[in-house]
């Protein structure tokens, strides 16, 4: 863990959800247009490989966030930053399996709402996949 940074605690984390959720609901739009642009038509819903894509999308975004700065748009409004347990930014593969054990744990809220039992506050996609999320101090404006 990083010098004299602690845990984020649970209100953070679901702020910055509760944040990313308009952020993700701005980039599915975005995914959807570039879809019906592409096939020249409305996409039915349930389509397997549209599905699919839209899970492919969002992923890529958070493993990107994750992997370049450890804090997506969510978790720098609320400063809150994903390390593993050195302290150090996550791997591609880290960044890919927390994503994929969050969208099982419907997109982290059931493994966030597991942090309220656990004994050390962490959620369970963190403990699954060896990674913390950290809250970053205040920064002094002059």
């Amino acid at each position: 863990m990083k010098v004299g940074l602690e845990l984020a605690g649970i209100w953070p984390r679901v702020m910055a959800f509760v944040y990313e959720s308009l952020i993700v609901g701005a980039i599915l739009f975005l995914a959807t247009a570039a879809a019906m642009l592409v096939t020249r038509s409305a996409i039915e819903p349930g389509t397997v490989w549209f599905e699919l894509y839209l899970l492919s999308v969002v992923g890529g975004y958070f493993c990107y966030c994750w992997t370049r700065s450890g804090q997506t748009v969510g978790m720098f409004a609320w400063r809150i930053l994903l390390t593993d347990l050195a302290g150090n930014r996550v791997s591609f593969a880290t960044a890919i399996s927390r994503y994929l054990v969050s969208a099982i744990l419907g997109f982290g809220l059931l493994g966030l709402l597991m942090a309220l039992v656990d004994i050390d506050r962490i959620a369970l996609q963190d403990r699954l996949t060896r990674t913390r999320v950290l809250r970053l101090p205040k920064v002094e404006r002059a």
